[in-house]
C-alpha cells in the first residue's frame, strides 16, 4: 500500500474503499466491480485497487503469502470485471478471480477509450468517471481529473440516472469483447446485478429535477449500436442551448490533425452561443525545453492553432496555456497532463464535461460512424 501522503487531499485510489461516513451505518460487504479502461495494470488492479475495494489492507505484521489467501478468499464472494481495449491486455494476470475482458471495438481507428469505475457495496453504489486509465501512472504520477458520485437508498442520494446510464454504455460495450460465451455473461450478469439493486431502492430519486442546480448527466461517444452513434459536443452543445458563453475552457493534452485548413472539432464548438467578448482558452501540455529556450512551445497542428485563433479572433481572444512537466514548487517529479476537461460559463450558467474525450474528432465523436 502506498505511503500516507502530508497533504489531507484525497488520493484518485482512496475512492475504491468503501465510505468511512455512510449513510444508514454503513456500506455492507463488496458485492461487484466493474471497469473500463485503455492502457491496463493488473498488477497495480489486483495490488493497490482490488484490496481497497474488499476492505483489506497489508501491513508488516503479516507476510505477503496470508495477505494473498486473504485476498482470494474475498474474491471469491465478488464479481470483478475490467474491459480493456484489445491491444491493451495485460498478460500479468495472477488470479483467475475475475476477468479481463479485450474489447475490439469496429473500426481501423476505433479503440475502447472510456475510463468507467462501478463499485458496488451491499448498501451503496459508487460511480467514477474520468481520464485516468488504470495504471500506476494514471492513478498516481499524471495530472487527471475524475469525479465520484454515490447512490444509495435515501431521498439524499444522487439521483439514479447517471448509473444506469454508464452500465448501459459498460454492457454495450460487451458486444465487442473477444471472450467466450460464459465469460460475456458473467459481466452481463454483474452488471444486472448493479442494475437491480439501483432500482430496488424505493427512496432514490429516479433523475434530477429539470430545473435542479447542479446536475449531473452520463454522456458518451461510440459507433452505432441499436440506436445511432451521439457526438459528445452535439450533446454538450444541445444541453448548453441558448445560453451565451462568455469564456470556453478546454483542457487536452492532444489535439486532432485536420486534413485541411480548418479543425473540424473547432468549427462544432464556434457553433455554440458566444458572447461578443468570449474568450477561448486551450490548456495543453508544454513541450519539454531548455531553461534557456525563450519560446514556449505546445504540440499543436499548424492549422489547428489557426482554427482555434480564428474562432475567436472577432470576439475575447483566444488563448493557449501550456503546463509544463514540473511545476517549480509544487511538483518533485514530471508529471503529465492527461486530464481532458470541457467547461462552458456564462452569465448564469455553468457546464463541465470531464472524462476520457480528447479534443479531437474522436474523442469527440464527430465523424464516427
Amino acid at each position: 500500500m502506498p505511503k500516507t501522503r502530508a497533504s489531507n487531499l484525497p488520493t484518485l485510489s482512496s475512492y475504491w474503499c468503501p465510505p468511512t461516513e455512510a449513510p444508514g451505518g454503513g456500506v455492507g460487504e463488496p458485492v461487484a466491480c466493474v471497469a473500463s479502461t485503455f492502457e491496463f495494470d493488473a498488477s497495480f488492479f489486483e495490488t493497490e485497487l482490488l484490496p481497497r475495494f474488499l476492505g483489506l489492507r497489508f501491513d508488516n505484521t503479516e507476510n505477503e503469502l496470508t495477505f494473498l489467501i486473504e485476498r482470494e478468499e474475498k474474491l471469491a464472494l465478488i464479481s470483478a470485471a475490467i474491459l480493456v481495449d484489445i491491444h491493451k491486455v495485460d498478460p500479468g494476470q495472477t488470479t483467475l478471480r475475475w476477468d479481463q475482458l479485450p474489447i475490439a471495438v469496429p473500426g481501423s481507428q476505433s479503440i475502447q477509450h472510456s475510463k468507467i469505475v462501478v463499485l458496488a457495496w451491499e448498501r451503496l453504489v459508487r460511480l467514477i468517471v474520468g481520464s485516468a486509465n488504470l495504471t500506476r501512472n494514471g492513478y498516481r504520477k499524471n495530472r487527471e481529473v475524475f469525479a465520484s458520485l454515490d447512490f444509495y437508498n435515501s431521498p439524499e442520494s444522487t439521483p439514479r440516472r447517471p448509473a444506469q446510464d454508464a452500465i448501459t454504455l459498460l454492457n454495450n460495450t460487451l458486444q465487442w469483447s473477444r471472450v467466450p460465451p460464459q465469460t460475456q455473461r458473467r459481466t452481463r450478469e454483474t452488471l444486472s446485478l448493479v442494475e437491480d439493486k439501483l432500482a430496488s431502492w424505493q427512496d432514490i430519486p429516479e433523475d434530477f429535477r429539470p430545473r435542479e442546480k447542479p446536475k449531473a448527466i452520463f454522456v458518451s461517444t461510440h459507433p452505432a449500436f441499436e440506436q445511432k452513434s451521439e457526438s459528445t459536443i452535439d450533446q454538450v452543445a444541445e444541453r448548453w442551448g441558448s445560453h451565451r458563453a462568455s469564456k470556453i475552457t478546454i483542457i487536452t493534452p492532444f489535439v486532432g490533425k485536420p486534413d485541411g485548413e480548418e479543425d473540424r472539432v473547432v468549427s462544432r464548438l464556434g457553433m455554440i452561443p458566444q458572447t461578443r467578448d468570449c474568450v477561448g482558452l486551450l490548456v495543453t501540455q508544454r513541450c519539454p525545453c531548455e531553461e534557456t529556450d525563450p519560446l514556449v512551445r505546445v504540440a499543436l497542428h499548424h492549422n489547428f492553432g489557426k482554427s482555434w485563433i480564428k474562432c475567436f479572433e472577432s470576439r475575447g481572444g483566444a488563448k493557449v496555456l501550456a503546463i509544463p512537466l514540473c511545476v517549480k514548487g509544487n511538483d518533485k517529479s514530471n508529471r503529465k497532463l492527461h486530464s481532458k476537461l470541457f467547461s462552458l460559463e456564462g452569465e448564469d450558467s455553468r457546464l463541465l464535461l470531464i472524462g476520457s474525450s480528447n479534443f479531437t474528432p474522436h474523442g469527440m465523436g464527430i465523424g464516427v460512424l
